[in-house]
């Protein structure tokens, strides 16, 4: 098939817009580090356990209702603070790590270390 061309000799909008759909997009390659997802996910699913089973306990016990709000709450607001600050650990570490890789100084020569001795 021949390509259609208009008076003017331009492309028709068809290609243009092919060609803008197969451009990458950034948002679909980025993904979180396995022991961050890991920890995450575990912090959550952990919180909800923990929260089935003081209900269930309060419940089986025979609490009234506002006293197994006030337990539950406590205890989740406290399980949860911990969990974030632990997470936040990992995640400071991890940064840490990532920020301290060493780069190739063959590449960069803005990176290369210098003596003492030298002034610039």
């Amino acid at each position: 098939m021949a390509k259609a061309e208009n008076s003017e000799g331009k492309k028709p909008a068809i290609e243009i817009e092919k060609k803008a759909d197969k451009a990458p997009k950034a948002g679909d390659t980025s993904y979180l580090p396995p022991l961050l997802e890991f920890s995450f996910s575990f912090s959550s699913v952990f919180v909800v356990i923990v929260f089935l089973v003081i209900i269930t306990s309060l419940l089986l016990n025979g609490a009234n209702p506002l006293d197994m709000v006030i337990r539950t709450g406590v205890s989740l607001l406290v399980l949860g603070g911990l969990l974030v600050l632990i997470n936040r650990q990992i995640i400071f570490g991890f940064s840490n790590t990532q920020s301290n890789k060493p780069n190739d100084s063959k590449t960069n020569p803005e990176n290369e270390t210098q003596s003492p001795s030298e002034v610039k």
